[in-house]
């Protein structure tokens, strides 16, 4: 039980995603106990009297360096307005997709939750993403919150017949205006010979976009030439 506390202490802070009737609320949070119990202090977050009806297990969220640590946690009470005393009952660690090495790409994706039959056969969005060989972010017009188990088929450039299957854990949730949001998901099973493609994908356009800036910069850096080839000269030299 120890070992699910081990990095919070008091003053740390966290996203709380709390479970309300028939919709989820993301809020900042700030541990205030954590030696017999986790007790947070939620920020102002405009949801005012919809914290009486919590049903269901919280998700909390800790930015680390590079770890991003997902706690579930279950309401123990209600300790004032915005205070809530918790007992966490899992802890998921992954690698922060924002410290990894990342690409933005023009991928296909195809995300779902759970095992809707709608879902998977839904043709799947080409999309800007940005990629890792850790995990994706883009942006979806479904809801999903942090916590959250999804599956999606990602389809590279040259691999149209050999897209990436993968299971990945929602690691961040933020609204992208009306009916969207930008999801950033961590990967939690992906196979040798997937991970394989992403990464050779992600050689080949890390490798390309260097080049790219290089040649923008030697021609930034190059002498002006004239049509004949010869470097221009002022009538002064």
């Amino acid at each position: 039980m120890a070992g699910l506390y081990e990095d919070l202490k008091p003053g740390v802070l966290l996203r709380a995603t709390i479970p309300l009737t028939g919709n989820r609320h993301t809020v900042d949070a700030a541990v205030e106990e954590c030696e017999t119990r986790l007790v947070l202090r939620l920020q102002k977050s405009g949801i005012g009297d919809k914290l009486s009806d919590i049903e269901g297990d919280w998700v909390l969220t800790q930015e680390l360096g590079e770890r991003i640590i997902l706690y579930k946690a279950r309401l123990t009470e209600r300790l004032a307005a915005r205070r809530f005393s918790l007992e966490l009952i899992d802890r998921t660690v992954h690698k922060s997709t924002r410290k990894s090495c990342r690409i933005q790409a023009k991928v296909r994706v195809r995300e779902w939750a759970g095992h809707s039959t709608w879902s998977r056969l839904r043709r799947a969005d080409s999309r800007e993403v940005i990629l890792s060989t850790n995990g994706i972010a883009f942006q979806t017009e479904d809801q999903f919150h942090p916590g959250q188990k999804v599956s999606l088929e990602i389809t590279l450039p040259g691999h149209a017949l050999r897209p990436v299957q993968v299971s990945g854990q929602v690691i961040r949730a933020q609204p992208r205006g009306i009916g969207r949001q930008e999801i950033a998901v961590a990967f939690i099973n992906l196979e040798r010979e997937d991970a394989d493609i992403i990464e050779t994908f992600f050689i080949k356009e890390h490798f390309r976009t260097m080049t790219g800036r290089a040649q923008l910069l030697g021609e930034a850096l190059s002498p002006s030439l004239d049509e004949t080839g010869s470097r221009k000269v002022d009538a002064d030299d």
